[in-house]
């Protein structure tokens, strides 16, 4: 580990709640990274995301493609229920392909994204996934609802006529809301 203790840089944020938006001018040579912080207090839970995390890639990157090519058939194309599905495990990928970039910093210190700016435009790439699966879910659901609690008026519902046109409201609605939220204190002035 570097000059830089750890201890000196918990004494450092200990009584931050005193200063107003204080940026302290550590050099970025002496700050420990977050993996040697973690190897440090932890190295179990380190050890446990490195075995576990590619397990869940694996199967990630081949059960999502596989189910988004079954899904998107032709036989499928024209089911709504289809095309939510479909939808849903291309955006599963997006969240793997960006979640194991995370994981790459994280867990195993490979600094991807380390530039001014891109750790929290990376973060926002982060969110959206994180956000869009649980409304693909509840669209989905309710889709389901009115086919099967009210299936005379699900010719009437634009959910059913327009899955796909649904998806994108959803997906700009999602970016338009993460880009106007502040993230993590990025705000901060010195």
């Amino acid at each position: 580990m570097s000059s830089f203790d750890l201890e000196d840089l918990l004494s450092l944020v200990k009584n931050t709640s005193m200063f107003e938006n204080v940026t302290f001018d550590i050099p970025k040579a002496s700050v420990p990274r977050y993996i040697d912080t973690l190897q440090q207090i932890s190295p179990e839970i380190l050890l446990v995301d490195r075995i576990i995390s590619p397990v869940w890639y694996i199967i990630g990157f081949i059960g999502n493609p596989l189910s988004a090519a079954i899904w998107f058939g032709k036989s499928n194309r024209k089911n709504s229920s289809a095309v939510y599905q479909g939808i849903l495990a291309i955006v599963n990928i997006y969240f793997l392909i960006v979640h194991f970039i995370m994981e790459l910093n994280y867990a195993w210190g490979i600094q991807l994204y380390a530039s001014d700016g891109a750790c929290e435009t990376f973060s926002v790439f982060l969110m959206i996934p994180q956000y869009l699966s649980p409304m693909l879910v509840l669209a989905f659901t309710i889709e389901r609802y009115i086919a099967v609690c009210h299936p005379f008026q699900k010719k009437n519902s634009v959910l059913l006529k327009e899955p796909l046109w649904y998806q994108l409201v959803c997906l700009s609605y999602q970016q338009d809301y993460l880009q106007s939220r502040p993230i993590f204190g990025t705000m901060m002035t010195k």
